[in-house]
């Protein structure tokens, strides 16, 4: 097993697998939560070189009048990424 193989194994048990007992959805690298007055989005990029990565985390208050997120009129919930 590669070194890059077994960071990716250690991310989906100790960061993805947190991350949908908690309650969040979708599928590798991108996941949503819909609360009540908004929307929490993680995105996980990987190195394609191998042995780091990075999370991305965001919140969309869509009921807001001042949007903090480009106009995402004809997308989904399920469409919608950090």
């Amino acid at each position: 097993m590669t070194n890059n193989e077994i960071m990716k194994s250690y991310l989906k048990e100790l960061v993805i697998a947190p991350l949908l007992a908690d309650g969040f959805t979708g599928q590798y690298p991108h996941y949503r939560r819909v609360c009540e007055d908004y929307i929490e989005l993680v995105s996980i990029q990987t190195n394609k070189y191998g042995g780091s990565f990075t999370i991305e985390v965001s919140v969309v208050f869509p009921d807001l009048p001042n949007k903090n997120y480009v106009d995402w009129d004809g997308l989904t919930i399920d469409q919608l990424t950090v």
